[in-house]
């Protein structure tokens, strides 16, 4: 993959949306370089920074140069992410989904709110990939697309090429949905797996994917 995905993540219901878009809103300043320490630090409890990882380590993973890698690839999914808000919760990441992350957030709704879900669309820099993640009655399920079509550099082939991944990753995301609602585990997706048992307890090590 290139290395920037940009990802755009919705929430429902909207109060679900509006508590986790306070809690970015309401995150501190971050100094350039240090934004992924204020994710993980807003996010994140203690005990979850304190639980062993990457198959037993246990040194505490936040430094003054930021965050262990082995520790955010084991809980974010990434080795570093930037987040925000505009008309939906915008991300970036290297390389990957912050699918780690993306299973927190929902793990932070589904005590407070009836029937989560959690809608992730991305394309990556080159704008030669994009993909689709739902995590929805406790099952995460993701699918990714290849662009193999030439596009010009003009403002139609331009309007074409974003109509394609828009129908692309809306196509993707009805297959996660799919997959979700009859629970096949073996829909031809990239990533189906069970995260929560549905009201309200998240299975023990459902992260990070094998």
């Amino acid at each position: 993959m290139a290395n920037f995905i940009y990802s755009r993540v919705t929430i429902e219901p909207s109060e679900a949306m509006d508590k986790i878009c306070d809690m970015i809103e309401n995150m501190p300043q971050s100094e350039y370089g240090k934004e992924t320490t204020t994710v993980v630090k807003t996010f994140y409890t203690e005990d979850e920074l304190k639980k062993p990882y990457n198959n037993g380590e246990t040194e505490y993973p936040i430094t003054d140069t930021g965050v262990k890698h082995s520790w955010l690839y084991d809980n974010v999914g990434t080795k570093w992410i930037t987040i925000g808000v505009d008309e939906d919760i915008r991300i970036e990441s290297p390389s990957y989904i912050p699918d780690g992350f993306l299973i927190k957030l929902y793990s932070l709704c589904i005590n407070d709110f009836e029937d989560v879900r959690i809608t992730c669309k991305w394309y990556d820099e080159g704008e030669t990939e994009c993909g689709a993640a739902l995590i929805w009655n406790g099952i995460y399920a993701e699918d990714q697309y290849y662009i193999e079509e030439e596009y010009e550099d003009t403002e139609l082939d331009n309007e074409k090429k974003w109509d394609d991944i828009s129908e692309k990753q809306e196509s993707m995301y009805y297959s996660c949905e799919e997959a979700i609602e009859t629970e096949d585990f073996d829909f031809p997706i990239s990533k189906v797996r069970k995260v929560a048992n549905v009201k309200y307890e998240m299975v023990t090590d459902c992260y990070p994917f094998q």
